[in-house]
């Protein structure tokens, strides 16, 4: 368990809001402890490549080490979808501006990048990204017997909102 007290005060959070919003957003993942465990883990099974899921995990990839190669699976810029979640206030404004300055570096630092977004892999491109890679969706067609009558339309109902949609089960 981690019970250390993560408190700093307000100038010390502006102070990274402005200079190092990696350590404002993700103060909690980023523990010296919590990092050794992680490396620890990674030298015993010999780790030579991590392959990082979503924004967060590839954050904790990078920061345990550079020299390890880390490949960053981009689902969504999360700070793009915060925008349409939240409210503007100004916290979440801050926050979100956070939140897409960490996203742009990280992209920049990791080794390579894979979107299922075409828009998206070029953004990050543009951004000096060294290796981007558009994996497209693909699903495999599916064989439908041949009906003698077309069936009424499907009626749908979507139960849920933003978040609901933009989740991975969404």
């Amino acid at each position: 368990t981690y019970t250390k007290k993560l408190t700093v005060s307000r100038f010390r959070q502006v102070w990274e809001l402005l200079m190092n919003p990696t350590k404002f957003l993700y103060r909690f993942i980023l523990q010296n402890r919590l990092l050794r465990e992680i490396g620890q883990i990674i030298k015993n099974k010999k780790v030579s490549l991590i392959w990082a899921e979503h924004v967060l995990p590839a954050t904790l990839a990078q920061a345990f080490s550079s020299e390890l190669p880390v490949v960053y699976s981009h689902h969504d810029w999360w700070w793009r979808i915060k925008s349409y979640r939240h409210k503007p206030t100004l916290r979440n404004r801050l926050y979100r501006w956070a939140s897409r300055r960490h996203e742009k570096s990280l992209v920049q630092h990791v080794r390579a990048v894979v979107s299922g977004s075409w828009t998206e892999a070029n953004e990050i491109k543009s951004l000096g990204a060294k290796y981007v890679g558009y994996f497209p969706t693909i699903y495999p067609s599916v064989n439908l017997p041949t009906l003698a009558k077309i069936p009424e339309p499907p009626r749908i109902i979507h139960l849920g909102g933003m978040q609901t949609t933009a989740s991975q089960v969404g």
